[in-house]
């Protein structure tokens, strides 16, 4: 994604919408493919990572990037991730949808999916935008 953060570089996404990011919708939701370009094994760490390797909800809002900062980012997970060898090739769908944004600060839940509909992991994030 160009002028996306450098780790953006590591992984190969493919965005499904509309909306997009910085498309200008009207609606606070973002959602993709999304896997490691060096395929792992989708443990914690990497379900961490993919959840937040994608741009806030609210982009998808915006006509260009903006400065944000997550304020807080909290993970739980769903799974016991048994499925190493598979899930190391595969990519997950990270859905990201923001219910409120109010006075300079936005809400959003981050949802990581296997392409076989198991959750993984979901986040809860607050962000301040700049």
């Amino acid at each position: 994604m160009a002028g996306g953060p450098h780790f953006f570089d590591h992984c190969d996404v493919r965005f499904v919408g509309p909306p997009f990011p910085f498309s200008g919708a009207a609606s606070a939701n973002v959602a993709a493919w999304a896997r490691l370009h060096e395929p792992a094994p989708v443990d914690a760490r990497v379900a961490a990572f993919l959840l937040d390797i994608m741009p806030p909800a609210t982009s998808a809002t915006f006509g260009k990037p903006r400065p944000m900062a997550s304020i807080d980012f909290t993970v739980h997970f769903f799974d016991r991730f048994e499925r190493p060898d598979e899930a190391a090739r595969d990519y997950h769908l990270v859905s990201i949808a923001s219910r409120w944004a109010d006075d300079g600060y936005t809400e959003e839940l981050r949802d990581l999916w296997t392409r076989g509909a198991a959750l993984l992991a979901q986040c809860r994030q607050n962000m301040a935008l700049i």
